[in-house]
């Protein structure tokens, strides 16, 4: 993708689909869609939900509530991260508030203190002798498939099912081992409701036409104009984007090439996963739906390790607050709104897509491919 990259800039070319797309506004704003989203994608695959830096230590725990099902996550005392349904065994009490980690022992119902330990088994039942017909191997938590892998957190949000992560990832998992996401570490987090479908947020990712422009007053400046490409392994994409820098790449040699200095990298972990390669730091952003027109954004930072001093907090600090701030927030999920609020109001019934934004087409063909291949009940 560099040596490509280096050639358009040389041709004065860019990279553009073979014609233009209309994409139906109904995608965006219709709720049985929406529902039908719901069961399939965000049912049936594998999505990333953190990194694994978040719970390192035995007895670390979070809970996760935005795929509209309580979910936990725990690290037992064997290192093994699982997850569970976030409820009782006993009378489906939620066992647990913690959308931050915290640690824990043991996990009790605050109802009546049934017990389990962090493997999920259930330990203890108060006055055992009101349930002679239970068999607590029987009565433990119920498990949902989940695994880490380069570093990030996979979840499949379907009892019973089975997670086959090495099919999943393996068209990118050399990709994300590139950027040291293994090694990175888990720094802070912000999370958003927005008015927006979860798919506005996404395409904005998936073309570089707008950078100059939406962001000309925070990190435009840094990047030429139109030059990227992006490319599709498997259901996943990545994208790189030229920044001004590569401009002396041309000069050195092909070892002295960087891929984080010269280019902006950006994968797409389908369904609604965004990890943004910074120069010095990562982005993870996760777009949960709550309605046609609703999404919960979660951004999560990255860093190469933990801050030691208060000059490197003080970095890290002015970092997040930047992209956070003074780009996510203020203008790339904004827009995002203002498009939500504006569709209708012209009568047109579709979204014009440009040549320099084909990628959003294939994302888009993406998504209906996979809704079409989940199971019959689920479609």
């Amino acid at each position: 993708m560099f040596r490509r990259l280096l050639e358009n800039i040389e041709r004065g070319t860019l990279e553009l689909g073979d014609h233009e797309g209309r994409l139906p506004i109904a995608l965006y704003t219709d709720p049985a869609h929406f529902e039908r989203e719901q069961r399939t994608l965000f049912r049936n695959y594998p999505l990333v939900v953190g990194h694994q830096s978040q719970l390192p230590e035995p007895g670390d725990c979070m809970t996760h509530d935005l795929l509209g099902l309580p979910v936990l996550l725990v690290r037992g005392e064997d290192g093994i991260l699982r997850a569970f349904l976030n409820q009782c065994a006993h009378r489906a009490t939620r066992l647990l508030d913690a959308a931050s980690p915290t640690q824990v022992r043991k996990l009790v119902c605050p109802y009546h203190n049934w017990t389990y330990q962090l493997d999920g088994r259930l330990q203890r039942i108060p006055h055992a002798e009101g349930f002679p017909d239970t068999v607590m191997s029987e009565r433990g938590l119920i498990p949902l498939p989940c695994a880490e892998r380069e570093g990030l957190i996979w979840l499949l949000p379907t009892p019973g099912a089975t997670l086959d992560l090495d099919a999943w990832m393996q068209p990118v998992a050399a990709d994300i081992a590139t950027f040291g996401v293994q090694e990175a570490v888990f720094y802070r987090q912000s999370v958003t409701n927005r008015a927006c479908n979860w798919k506005l947020v996404m395409d904005a990712f998936l073309e570089s036409y707008h950078v100059k422009r939406l962001h000309k007053h925070t990190l435009g400046e840094f990047f030429l104009d139109g030059h990227a490409i992006i490319e599709q392994d498997g259901v996943h994409m990545i994208a790189s984007v030229a920044r001004e820098a590569i401009r002396e790449a041309a000069q050195l040699p092909e070892s002295d090439w960087d891929d984080r200095l010269h280019t902006s990298h950006s994968m797409y972990f389908l369904p609604n996963t965004v990890m943004v390669v910074h120069p010095d730091y990562l982005s993870l952003l996760h777009m949960y739906p709550q309605a046609a027109g609703q999404t919960t954004i979660v951004h999560n930072m990255l860093i190469p390790e933990a801050p030691g001093t208060d000059s490197a907090r003080r970095h890290w600090q002015r970092s997040f607050e930047l992209i956070d701030g003074g780009v996510f927030q203020a203008e790339d999920f904004t827009t995002a709104e203002r498009m939500q609020a504006g569709m209708h109001q012209d009568g047109r019934d579709h979204l014009l897509i440009g040549r320099n934004e084909f990628s959003i087409i294939s994302f888009h063909e993406t998504l209906a491919r996979l809704m079409d291949n989940a199971p019959p009940g689920a479609r």
